[in-house]
């Protein structure tokens, strides 16, 4: 076939003609030296496989991201969230701590001052001190505002009520005692 076709165009090589006839040959061997069928198909299917766990794989990362979005906006309204919280927090703790400021000079009395026995009754139950806790400054307001209550102290400077709303504690109502004229 080879022979007819140089022939129809007019080569008339031998050399030429051997050598092409000799790749043809080994092309056709290396042909059926290949993958077979049945191996072919397996990584095909294979390949088929991968490609949809990959899908799989892909739609489970969009949810993920989906949701990782989310989470993140939402805990970044958490934030804010604690953010104000924080500040309402500092602000009532410095309330408190600027209350204690004004009521702790109760306890800065002189021998000889007539309250200096008094006093000296009640300072054990108080933190006294620059560098006390909130919760601290907290419990000495609420123990002044007791000895205050029953007038301790004397008449009180300021209203409860004033205290407590000062503190962001509710108003209580004082009731006037049917003993009282």
């Amino acid at each position: 076939m080879l022979k007819e076709l140089f022939a129809k165009h007019g080569v008339d090589n031998a050399e030429l003609l051997a050598e092409v006839e000799g790749q043809l040959t080994a092309a056709e061997s290396k042909q059926t030296d290949g993958i077979p069928y049945k191996r072919f198909k397996e990584k095909v299917e294979e390949v088929n496989n991968l490609k949809a766990d990959l899908a799989e794989k892909e739609i489970k990362i969009e949810k993920l991201e989906s949701k990782s979005k989310t989470v993140n906006e939402e805990v970044n309204r958490l934030k804010g969230i604690e953010a104000k919280h924080q500040k309402v927090v500092e602000a009532t703790q410095k309330k408190q701590a600027d209350l204690w400021e004004s009521r702790k000079k109760v306890f800065e009395v002189a021998e000889s001052d007539p309250t200096f026995e008094k006093v000296q009754k009640i300072i054990g139950k108080f933190k006294i001190g620059d560098e006390l806790t909130p919760d601290q400054i907290e419990v000495n307001n609420n123990l002044y505002d007791t000895y205050d209550e029953i007038e301790y102290f004397g008449k009180p400077t300021t209203s409860i009520i004033d205290e407590q709303q000062t503190r962001g504690a509710p108003p209580t109502t004082k009731y006037k005692s049917p003993f009282d004229d």
